[in-house]
């Protein structure tokens, strides 16, 4: 069957307008951002503050790091397997099941290590599924005109977690009282996360908005014309919900051709290996390393008294809504190559800085103002990352694979982002690690990357998913 070409409604609506006509696509991602948020809230506890628990050992402290990303591949694992198998109610319900356990267990026993040890990994399953579900159903829900801005909740709301938690902490040892507070502060933890689960269940329950790929999936067309008019607020059949019925249908059929599964293979294989490098870069800027650097700069270059490192996740917040605004306006490869470019260049010259002042440290005569120019650095570099790596990289991922394989790749860039995670919290544990060369290296593949992106990545802006996976396999 020929493309049809991408059909330019006649009097382009304003944006505004165009946000309140598709609002029923927002809704239907409400849940899911819902569980990003929290996944927020636990990646903030892990990675960027020190986790606490009645164990003070440091294999313990260790092994709460790095238990929230254990549960996340593992949840991504699960999720490969029935993902686009069983309607997304299921799997979100799950999700925020798992989460409320989760912070179940940590708000009341706040400092057992075994219950805190348990909730990460719960919360991580939550998150873990709710990623690669999240991602499946933005990318098939939203119109082409917003699904960038729809697929960016994911790394808006992940930010926007780890920003409230780090504040929450920063004001809790900011005004504790002598005496101390009544609650502990994982207490308080559990309980914004017991709330963000029953809101994420609720959600779930109010906007049951199915994915029509699945619906044409399971050949229930009248159902999927239904959840189209409702998704797009309109009650009859457009030349855009015509062209949106034929998308679906090529895209099933794309995998149901003769010798399909040689040629399902071969048109995932390069979008997966971008992927790959493209989120496995995109991750180490929430990173141990990153943050541990950020800390120790701060408290020098900004005369910290406590932590501060909610500055470098101000500009995570202000990157990834920056990004999610101008995502289909100026295109997905020009953002990600600049931002490529940009990042590794802010990697460079962290890495002269700090290899500067740890070989020079005794004739460096204001160091004060050394290590503010590296937490300047790293903010537009944490800036740079969010805007224009992470971000992209979420809505290339829900564009990128065939309906069948969809679920199973995803599933795998999710579950190697988290071994990238571990590896490098285990190198700054064990290791004599070397911030220096650690961000020379990031800089080199931030600079190759960016190169690799002008060539090989292609421009999905307001297309239809089917055109899509056709650019993926033949990058103008």
């Amino acid at each position: 069957m020929p493309l049809p070409p991408s059909i330019e409604e006649p009097g382009k609506q304003s944006w505004l307008r165009m946000l309140y006509r598709y609002r029923l696509q927002f809704q239907a991602m409400t849940s899911a951002s819902t569980i990003f948020f929290a996944g927020g809230l636990k990646l903030a506890w892990c990675i960027f503050e020190k986790p606490v628990s009645g164990s003070q050992t440091l294999i313990d402290t260790h092994l709460l790091t790095i238990a929230w990303f254990v549960g996340v591949a593992a949840g991504a694992i699960m999720a490969g397997a029935f993902v686009h198998r069983v309607n997304k109610n299921i799997s979100h319900g799950t999700s925020g099941t798992l989460l409320l356990l989760g912070g179940l267990l940590f708000a009341c026993a706040p400092t057992s290590f075994a219950c805190i040890l348990c909730s990460c990994l719960l919360e991580g399953s939550a998150y873990g599924i709710n990623q690669v579900q999240g991602l499946v159903t933005a990318g098939e829900v939203a119109h082409k005109d917003i699904r960038g801005l729809l697929v960016s909740s994911e790394r808006v709301f992940l930010w926007l977690g780890i920003c409230l938690q780090l504040f929450c902490t920063r004001l809790w040892f900011l005004y504790e009282p002598t005496k101390g507070y009544p609650l502990h502060l994982n207490q308080l933890h559990g309980t914004v996360v017991i709330l963000v689960a029953l809101c994420a269940l609720a959600c779930n329950t109010l906007y049951c908005f199915e994915s029509p790929l699945l619906l044409h999936m399971q050949e229930r067309d009248l159902a999927a014309t239904c959840v189209m008019n409702r998704l797009q607020s309109t009650s009859y059949t457009s030349a855009e919900l015509t062209q949106k019925h034929e998308d679906c249908k090529q895209m099933l059929e794309h995998d149901a051709r003769p010798m399909a599964r040689k040629a399902v293979r071969k048109s995932n294989s390069l979008p997966l290996l971008k992927m790959l490098l493209l989120r496995c870069y995109g991750t180490i800027s929430l990173s141990l390393p990153v943050n541990r650097t950020f800390v120790t700069a701060s408290m020098t270059g900004l005369n910290c008294a406590t932590n501060c490192v909610y500055l470098l996740s101000l500009c995570g917040v202000l990157g990834s809504v920056m990004g999610a605004l101008c995502v289909d306006i100026c295109g997905r490869r020009r953002i990600a190559v600049i931002c490529l470019l940009f990042s590794g260049t802010c990697a460079f010259l962290l890495a002269g800085v700090l290899r500067y002042i740890y070989e020079q440290i005794s004739l460096v005569l204001l160091t004060h103002l050394t290590f503010e120019l590296v937490v300047y650095l790293m903010w537009c570099y944490q800036a740079f990352i969010c805007a224009g790596v992470s971000l992209i990289s979420s809505v290339y991922m829900s564009e990128a694979f065939t309906v069948s394989a969809k679920a199973c790749c995803l599933a795998l860039v999710v579950v190697c982002e988290q071994f990238v995670q571990i590896a490098l919290a285990l190198l700054v544990f064990y290791t004599d690690f070397n911030e220096p060369h650690f961000f020379f290296i990031v800089g080199v593949l931030g600079m190759l990357l960016g190169i690799l992106a002008l060539f090989t990545l292609p421009e999905t802006m307001k297309i239809s998913l089917y055109e899509c996976l056709l650019k993926f396999n033949n990058v103008p």
